[in-house]
């Protein structure tokens, strides 16, 4: 569901350079590098123009970088929401009002390991 490509060339956006961007992931440059030539594959089209002062967003990148922010975000936001109600579906014993809460707070604890 989520694709990882999309944060990282956030990060490669907002970093300004591969190097910096890989530095914040704590991955190689390399590998970031890699995982955008993937995305520009699969868009068909530059996201950045590479210049050795750094790197720029080309306008199909600009246009890509607000709706890569959308997605991103929904999909944060969303995936916890899920895990909690399915949480909730499957209690199937019956709480009192003072463990309401403790429910409650186990099942955005299990929402959140993922989040």
């Amino acid at each position: 569901m989520y694709n990882p490509q999309l944060d990282t060339f956030l990060r490669v956006a907002d970093a300004g350079s591969f190097s910096k961007a890989a530095e914040e992931m704590y991955i190689t440059p390399t590998a970031v590098i890699k995982q955008i030539n993937l995305l520009e594959g699969n868009l068909g089209v530059m996201l950045f123009i590479r210049t050795h002062r750094g790197l720029h967003l080309t306008e199909a990148g600009k246009a890509f970088y607000q709706e890569a922010q959308y997605i991103v975000e929904y999909i944060k936001g969303t995936v916890p929401m899920i895990y909690n109600e399915i949480c909730l579906r499957q209690m199937k014993f019956i709480l009192d009002e003072r463990n309401t809460f403790g429910m409650k707070f186990a099942c955005r604890r299990m929402g959140d390991r993922d989040g």
